[in-house]
């Protein structure tokens, strides 16, 4: 019993960090994006999102397999591209899996799945809210934005970002936790943008504890490159029944090329 829990677990945490990292890149994409919702309540995480097929290579090709674990996390860094050639890191997205920190009285299946389905939707409007979105947003034809992925702990300079955990949530196998450093002030050549002092409120209290009393969120959830492939196709996401007790068929569900995944703007 015990084994098939934790077969359950991983195979949980895994397609978490596909669709967060599917989620994150797709929001750097600079466009709106509007889909259909699925009636059925069979996606993922109930959040209907469309799975990039680049993205997905990506991943694969990068995380070989490898899932969150302490001192271990998944990371998307998200960079913006100089005339020079250069890259400016702007955000590095981090999950990440505390096996310390344990609450065994949560049950996998019918406790923490409805619970990363709200981590996911807490992203879709977190990733919304920081200055490199908005960057995205009004400079897509003329900056180039680049993402890359990699399982350590980022080894970049932090000086001038801030550092926020998002959301969390435990369980009896530990405590899952999606945590950001983003740069606070972005400043273009003769173009220098606004200071983002919304921002920091946005994303303040410094995490956002999921349980079982959390409401309902609102939800508002491309040319883009990979670093260093190329990216990103189009991609949104719209509104499902809110948990829905009704998971995903198999695993084969998600690995499909046809998927009927979505996230809205």
């Amino acid at each position: 019993m015990a084994s098939q829990e934790r077969r359950e677990f991983d195979k949980y945490l895994k397609f978490l960090t596909f669709k967060t990292v599917q989620v994150i890149v797709q929001s750097r994409q600079g466009r709106k994006i509007a889909t259909r919702s699925n009636p059925h309540g069979n996606d993922w995480f109930n959040l209907s999102i469309l799975d990039d097929k680049q993205v997905t290579v990506e991943l694969k090709r990068s995380l070989e397999g490898r899932l969150p674990e302490a001192g271990q996390p998944v990371c998307v860094e998200i960079l913006m591209e100089t005339s020079e050639g250069d890259s400016i890191v702007l955000e590095v997205w981090s999950i990440e899996l505390d096996p310390s920190r344990r609450d065994v009285s949560v049950s996998v299946a019918h406790v923490l799945y409805p619970r990363l389905s709200l981590m996911l939707r807490s992203l879709v409007v977190l990733s919304r809210t920081t200055p490199a979105y908005k960057l995205s947003r009004s400079h897509e034809d003329t900056l180039k934005f680049t993402f890359r992925l990699y399982a350590s702990s980022p080894d970049i300079n932090t000086e001038g970002f801030r550092n926020v955990v998002c959301a969390k949530t435990s369980c009896s196998f530990g405590t899952i936790s999606l945590s950001l450093l983003y740069l606070h002030t972005i400043t273009l050549p003769d173009r220098p943008l606004p200071e983002p002092s919304s921002i920091h409120e946005v994303l303040s209290p410094r995490s956002i504890s999921i349980d079982n009393h959390c409401d309902k969120p609102s939800l508002p959830l491309f040319p883009f490159t990979s670093h260093p492939t190329s990216g990103c196709g189009t991609n949104t996401t719209d509104h499902t029944p809110f948990f829905s007790t009704i998971l995903p068929r198999n695993e084969e569900d998600f690995e499909r090329e046809e998927s009927h995944d979505t996230l809205v703007r």
